[in-house]
């Protein structure tokens, strides 16, 4: 599953796997960047989307075998830049942060109740600044939409790698969240997200299985 994070000063970050694997293999986390990686092309029109690997640190080291054996894996990929950490992801970094189900549900909760801390913050600010009443009352609406609407995640996560255009949506999900989530899916459908990845995994397969042939084999 992946969703897409705005990024204020720079272009939005697709973050995946938000829920759907809850632990991954390193030749997984390849295949969700090969996901993620056209997502991005396709649904953000980014031709040469960066890449990162969310870790516990930058160094090739960091973030346990798993996440070690992905780094070499994922080395050879065009836009791969590497293991990066959870402030990367919406530092402008990459275009593309990668991870297993369980991280991933994780880091999107904490920022969903982050922002939503964050929008109590500023309304608290507007009321102790200003004046009570009508005008007060539009300033505080203001402020707080325009802080929600700049840095929510998208309502509805699009479940790639399925042969269709699937978003499922939160559990709490209002009329106006679904209803952002036919658009998702109607941006899934025009950009041809679900061709784009049958292509991409193709030629990524081939790859592999060229990688793996030694000089006897041919």
């Amino acid at each position: 599953m992946a969703t897409v994070l705005p990024v204020p000063g720079a272009g939005p970050t697709v973050l995946l796997d938000i829920g759907a694997t809850a632990a991954a293999v390193p030749e997984w986390l390849v295949e969700f960047a090969v996901l993620g990686a056209e997502y991005a092309r396709g649904r953000l029109g980014l031709l040469r989307p960066r890449i990162g690997l969310l870790s516990n640190g930058h160094e090739a080291v960091k973030g346990g075998p798993v996440r070690r054996d992905a780094h070499l894996l994922l080395a050879t990929m065009p836009g791969y830049s590497g293991q990066i950490e959870a402030y990367d992801v919406l530092g402008g970094r990459v275009d593309v942060a990668v991870t297993d189900g369980f991280t991933g549900d994780v880091a999107l909760k904490m920022y969903e109740r982050t922002l939503d801390a964050t929008v109590g913050l500023a309304l608290d600010a507007v009321r102790e600044f200003s004046p009570i009443g009508a005008l007060a009352r539009e300033r505080r609406r203001r402020v707080t939409r325009a802080v929600r609407d700049g840095l929510a995640a998208e309502p509805g996560g699009a479940l790639l790698g399925v042969r269709g255009v699937c978003v499922i949506c939160h559990g709490t999900a209002t009329a106006a969240d679904v209803e952002a989530s036919v658009r998702i899916a109607g941006e899934c459908v025009g950009s041809g997200v679900v061709g784009r990845i049958a292509a991409a995994f193709a030629a990524s397969s081939r790859q592999r299985l060229r990688s793996r042939r030694s000089p006897v084999d041919g």
